[in-house]
């Protein structure tokens, strides 16, 4: 298979993975997403990651330390993180 043949047939596999509907909600446990298939590797921790990162540039993260401290506020940082249910 020639260079122009894996890159069309990438294309290809986004596309379709783009446009297979997932569905998604938020209720008193957290966010919920409901997509087909087993997540990819390392989805778990990327998530985690980027959850983290968006509450430390929230206006939410100067409260915290501002209530907390700053060690005591990154200790429930740490304590934020995703969790994948089958």
């Amino acid at each position: 298979m020639g260079k122009q043949q894996k890159l069309k047939a990438q294309r290809r596999a986004e596309k379709k993975a783009l446009a297979t509907p997932s569905l998604s909600w938020q209720d008193e446990e957290g966010m919920h997403f409901v997509a087909p298939g087993p997540p990819p590797p390392g989805f778990k921790e990327k998530l985690t990651e980027n959850f983290q990162k968006n509450i430390r540039n929230s206006a939410l993260w100067p409260q915290m330390v501002a209530e907390f401290g700053e060690e005591r506020a990154l200790e429930l940082l740490k304590q934020c993180k995703a969790d994948i249910k089958k």
